[in-house]
């Protein structure tokens, strides 16, 4: 996994894969940004993903990197990943796989 500096544009949506906290987040919480993202990155079933977002919504990158966002490749896809210690969660957000975002 490699960290990369290519940002997205600000207005570009991002779908979310998921969210830990509490618990769950303590679980996690002690190991680097690439294995987390490892680890979340198993619950990014693609376009199914895509699919809910269009339901759930999507976040806009800014938002992501407003709130410390980490930009991270894993498996060849260029994920955003939030941990925040405070709160004790972490999230993963990527590009849409499907162009759903921008026909919404």
């Amino acid at each position: 996994m490699q960290r990369t500096e290519t940002l997205a544009d600000k207005d570009t949506l991002l779908v979310g894969i998921i969210t830990l906290d509490g618990d769950e987040f303590d679980e996690v919480a002690n190991v680097s940004a690439e294995e987390l993202a490892a680890h979340l990155a198993q619950w990014d079933y693609g376009t199914e993903n895509d699919g809910a977002a269009t339901i759930n919504g999507y976040t806009p990158v800014d938002e992501a990197e407003r709130f410390g966002a980490q930009i991270v490749t894993y498996d060849g896809i260029k994920y955003w990943l939030s941990v925040d210690h405070n709160l004790r969660m972490c999230s993963l957000l990527r590009l849409p796989l499907t162009n759903t975002a921008q026909e919404g």
